[in-house]
């Protein structure tokens, strides 16, 4: 029993754990105790950094202290006095009474970097305590001089472009290393430097040198290259600058003045460039070729740009102390489409393809499209067109090309099937026996007839240079060959047989020669002869017609000229007429809105006249009756002058007949004022001149006014029958008729500065005259003695409505004037 038990209490847990228990808390108790009385550490000493310089503490704080207090460096003992003899920039600082044995270090130097710890020595059972070791670390930036921080090269630094140059900065005697950085003016430069650390001798202080390598170009001219050195221990980097320059050769830009370059454009060229030295020499090539002759400077005309000159190349090229360097510009030259080649005709057998093909050149790219002929609507387009060969398909096709801003141009092509010649039937030619004859032969072949024959009467004709040649002459749709016959005789008149072959076929056609008939020698030259007799009287009867025309002049127009215009003013009209006395008698019949027959015979007076008063009222009447105007007129008498309200100038009832029998004077009385002449014809062409053949006015074209009778304008009149009269060309002529038209010279107020056409002459019929309204184009010549910028155009209408034309029956005509006239006018004498 006694044995068993032991083991059973050891293999009960609880018994286990019960133990433990007691002897951890003795143990605690025990520990406890100890601890409370004990010399132990409450602060120990950390790293430090600072600056060469500065002051540090290291702190340690002892609590319980029993034993003695020491502080080492790197292991080596500064001593247990609080001041620490023979240390004039150390000291112990802090209150003793609470333990705090701190290590204030003034004015660090390079030596104090080093280990320092805080030593308590053993004392009364005390154990010795040691407590962890604490550096100080002493930072040493490189001073800001030039002794210190420097770049080997001084400013500034030449170089040229192209070539490499390599700069060092140096930094000196730092602790630690500084860091060194190249900047080309505010960019950093990241490539081509080299950094190289050089430790002193018996000394922890440092040398840091960075070498930049570059090869500079025309960006580094009168650029600041930097060195930055930077330190922990400082705030802002040290910096050192050196100014580069550059030389480098031009660098050239080329521009032209238009963006859009049209052929036949005259385009400039500016070419900039700068360089160092900044003296520059320039010089212009087209295509590779110097510019002869040109002016070469910064800028350069190309005058006159062709589609030859399409993407050449116009370079610039620039020259100084360094190198030449150039710049391109690269030519696109706008032109209208054009055929690089003749488009050309295609032909096949039936069923088979053909290309039609249009090569044309253009800037921008043609549009090229493909029509039928004669028509507008596209069948194809692109440059190619295929057709298969068919009788549908057969004819011609118009390949048009367009280039924006330019004029459309356009070439027909023909695709003809291949099959036998036709000949044309019915050939017929001329020819003369004893001369040289021709027959032509005219056929159709697609391919070309490989031979034409020529045959009479199955005999075929073989040319032998002497009597017989054949010559041919390609078509647009085959050949034309003509066979010449030399000294042809009568029996070479007659058929001849055309036949032409190829490798589809033959075909033969008749080509008649027929002779032709020549004239007998003797018929011949009689109208040789003939010929020239009628050239001969040709020539003769313009020369005396001519003549007459200008021989010809009226006496009374040589005697009795208008006065001086200078005696005449703008509202008195003069007419001077000489008195003279006669006798007349005539008898005539006509028909004038009915038929009648009366004898006239009287006197007639002419004598000097000044227009009355009674003259003016007249006048005045005839404008303003029934607001008749000028427009009224027109209407009335030049549509329809048959109208039953038509309103014809009334001639005064009471006027006897006279006739002019003394051929000078203009019968005259107080009654029916002066009748002025007829207004001449259209002015004369600019190149007339006194020998021009010149047509006269015969007098008797204005009518004579039956007593007791008012004719209307355009109605016929009757008229004395004259005796002969000249007609428009000088020459005497007796008129059939005795009706005369009246002279339609428009309503009173016409302006009489109007053009009034020549009446027309046909003596066939009668003496007609057709009335024409004047215009306003031309100045009728004034034939009276006043100034033509006086007349009073009322005046004259109304006298020219109240005057009776006379005619006599040995009447002339009125010439046009031969030249400009010179004071006085002209004076009409009838």
């Amino acid at each position: 029993m006694e044995e068993r038990l032991p083991q059973s209490r050891f293999r009960n847990p609880f018994y286990v754990i019960q133990r433990t228990i007691l002897i951890i808390t003795v143990y605690m108790v025990l520990f406890t105790h100890r601890s409370d009385t004990a010399q132990q550490f409450t602060e120990q000493p950390k790293p430090v950094t600072a600056v060469l310089g500065q002051n540090v503490t290291l702190k340690c704080t002892i609590k319980d202290l029993r034993g003695a207090v020491q502080w080492t460096q790197d292991g080596f003992g500064l001593g247990t006095s609080r001041s620490l003899l023979g240390y004039d920039r150390y000291s112990i600082i802090g209150s003793a009474e609470k333990g705090e044995w701190h290590l204030n270090i003034r004015t660090l130097l390079l030596s104090d970097d080093a280990e320092y710890q805080c030593q308590v020595g053993a004392a009364e059972g005390e154990p010795l305590l040691l407590s962890s070791k604490a550096s100080v670390t002493v930072r040493v930036p490189p001073k800001n001089n030039d002794d210190m921080v420097s770049i080997d090269r001084p400013s500034p630094i030449t170089a040229t472009a192209g070539e490499p140059i390599r700069i060092s900065c140096m930094a000196r005697f730092s602790k630690p290393a500084s860091t060194i950085e190249w900047y080309k003016g505010s960019e950093k430069i990241k490539k081509g430097t080299e950094t190289t650390t050089l430790e002193m001798p018996n000394s922890s202080l440092v040398s840091v040198r960075n070498t930049l390598d570059l090869t500079p170009d025309e960006t580094y001219n009168n650029v600041n290259l930097t060195c930055n050195v930077a330190h922990v221990a400082m705030d802002e980097p040290i910096v050192r600058s050196v100014l580069m320059t550059v030389k480098y050769p031009p660098k050239v830009k080329i521009a032209a003045d238009s963006v859009k370059i049209t052929e036949g454009d005259d385009v400039v060229f500016t070419c900039t460039a700068e360089g160092n030295p900044s003296k520059l020499v320039y010089r212009w090539e087209v295509g590779g070729v110097t510019v002869e002759g040109a002016d070469h400077g910064p800028t350069f005309t190309m005058k006159n740009v062709t589609r030859s000159l399409h993407k050449s190349t116009v370079a610039c090229f620039v020259t100084n102390d360094i190198g030449t360097t150039s710049a391109n510009h690269k030519l696109a030259v706008e032109y209208a489409p054009a055929f690089k080649s003749e488009p050309q005709d295609a032909d096949a057998e039936l069923g088979k393809s053909v290309n039609l093909t249009c090569d044309v050149d253009g800037n921008p790219t043609p549009e090229i499209v493909w029509t039928h002929k004669d028509s507008d609507k596209v069948i194809h387009i692109g440059a190619t067109m295929t057709v298969t060969v068919s009788a549908a398909t057969v004819g011609t096709y118009n390949c048009r090309a367009t280039v924006t801003g330019f004029t459309e141009i356009w070439h027909a092509l023909s695709v003809r099937m291949r099959g036998a010649p036709m000949v044309e039937p019915d050939q017929r030619h001329y020819g003369v026996a004893g001369g040289t004859v021709r027959l032509k032969c005219r056929l159709h072949a697609i391919p070309r007839p490989t031979s034409v024959t020529w045959s009479r009467y199955g005999v075929t004709i073989y040319p032998d240079q002497h009597k017989y040649i054949t010559e041919e002459e390609p078509t647009a749709s085959g050949v034309e060959n003509t066979l010449t016959i030399f000294s042809a005789r009568q029996e070479d008149f007659g058929p001849y047989n055309c036949t032409a072959n190829n490798t589809f076929g033959s075909d033969t056609a008749i080509v008649l020669l027929l002779q032709q008939q020549t004239l007998p020698l003797i018929t011949t030259l009689v109208a040789i002869l003939g010929g020239i007799l009628f050239l001969i009287v040709v020539v003769a009867a313009i020369v005396l017609f001519r003549r007459k025309g200008l021989e010809y002049k009226d006496p009374a127009m040589e005697k009795h000229g208008m006065h001086d215009h200078e005696n005449s003013s703008s509202h008195d009209s003069v007419i001077k007429m000489n008195t003279h006395t006669g006798t007349y008698s005539d008898t005539y019949t006509g028909t004038a809105s009915g038929t009648y027959t009366g004898t006239a015979s009287g006197t007639y007076t002419a004598s000097d006249l000044t227009p009355s008063e009674a003259d003016d009222d007249d006048r005045e009447h005839d404008e303003n009756d029934e607001e008749f105007s000028n427009e009224d007129w027109e209407t009335r008498n030049l549509a329809d002058p048959t109208r039953a309200d038509a309103r014809p100038y009334q001639f005064p009832a009471s006027m006897d007949l006279q006739l002019n029998t003394s051929g000078s004077y203009l019968p005259f009385d107080y009654r029916g004022d002066y009748s002025p002449p007829p207004p001449p014809p259209p002015p004369l062409p600019a190149n007339y001149h006194r020998n021009t053949v010149y047509t006269s006015v015969p007098m008797n074209n204005f009518a004579v006014n039956s007593p007791g009778r008012n004719v209307p304008h355009g109605k016929f009149v009757q008229m004395p029958s004259a005796r002969g009269s000249y007609g428009s060309s000088g020459t005497l002529l007796t008129p059939q008729s005795n009706q005369v038209f009246v002279p339609n010279l428009g309503p009173p107020n016409t302006d009489f500065g109007a053009n009034v056409s020549m009446t027309n002459m046909n003596f066939g019929g009668g003496i007609r005259a057709r009335a024409l309204s004047p215009t306003n184009s031309q100045n009728i010549r004034n034939n009276l003695n006043i100034p033509m910028n006086n007349v009073d155009k009322n005046l004259i209408y109304s006298q020219l409505g109240r005057t009776r034309n006379v005619l006599r029956p040995n009447s002339q005509y009125i010439t046009v004037p031969q030249n400009d006239l010179g004071r006085g006018g002209i004076g009409t004498h009838i």
